[in-house]
């Protein structure tokens, strides 16, 4: 029970903070004037001083540091700014980085469960022949038009309304040992469950040596 009441005394704290990823960063940078110059790219006219200093990057300064560290930014409780901002993440990733919530750890092991639940719901393992692939450097638009390729033709007259944009994701998964002819698993990433289930009630029409089978399920959600 204590450690339920620090956690909820934590997701409260956070509750008014957003992160800030993948914002490039420099040695001996202002972040306050970082965090002013990105929300003024997002249309923000002006940037309270309480915001720019409130700024901070989380974790230790190291050089050569692959990866920019997050910067966090405070707002006042019920910030409509706060709200706004959370309505320009797309906006926000085509500029090159993105904008999220300040989840704490638990909070984040939730989430990746939900996701991990949700991405096996929406996909499909295709087993195909090793020859299937000329070249292991084949990129994911080449994977994915073979993919789609093989399901169409695969399902013949049954997929006349199968559409490429169905698939969101393929995925390559790597054998051990792999051996030349012997089917090779890939994970197919539909748009959506409805979708995945369409596609796999038509597996028995697949021809050749190609085959459909669901995904193993992840770890059972507490």
């Amino acid at each position: 029970m204590v450690q339920s009441r620090d956690e909820a005394a934590e997701r409260e704290r956070r509750a008014n903070n957003l992160r800030f990823k993948g914002v490039a960063e420099q040695q001996g940078e202002d972040v306050g004037q970082v965090v002013e110059a990105i929300l003024k790219e997002l249309g923000l006219v002006t940037v309270s001083k309480k915001i720019k200093e409130s700024a901070q990057r989380l974790g230790r300064e190291i050089e050569d540091r692959r990866r920019p560290r997050d910067i966090l930014v405070e707002f006042a409780a019920g910030s409509k700014l706060r709200s706004h901002l959370l309505g320009k993440q797309e906006e926000a990733r085509k500029l090159g980085f993105a904008i999220s919530e300040d989840y704490t750890r638990s909070q984040m092991e939730e989430m990746n469960k939900i996701k991990a639940w949700e991405r096996w719901e929406r996909s499909l393992i295709l087993f195909a022949p090793r020859l299937w692939f000329q070249s292991d450097e084949q990129d994911e638009e080449e994977l994915r038009d073979h993919v789609a390729s093989v399901i169409y033709d695969g399902l013949g007259y049954k997929a006349e309304e199968f559409d490429m944009e169905w698939i969101v994701e393929t995925e390559r998964l790597q054998l051990r040992e792999p051996v030349f002819g012997k089917p090779e698993p890939i994970r197919i990433v539909f748009k959506d469950k409805s979708v995945r289930d369409e596609v796999f009630r038509w597996k028995t029409e697949l021809k050749g040596f190609y085959r459909l089978e669901e995904p193993r399920k992840p770890r059972q959600r507490n």
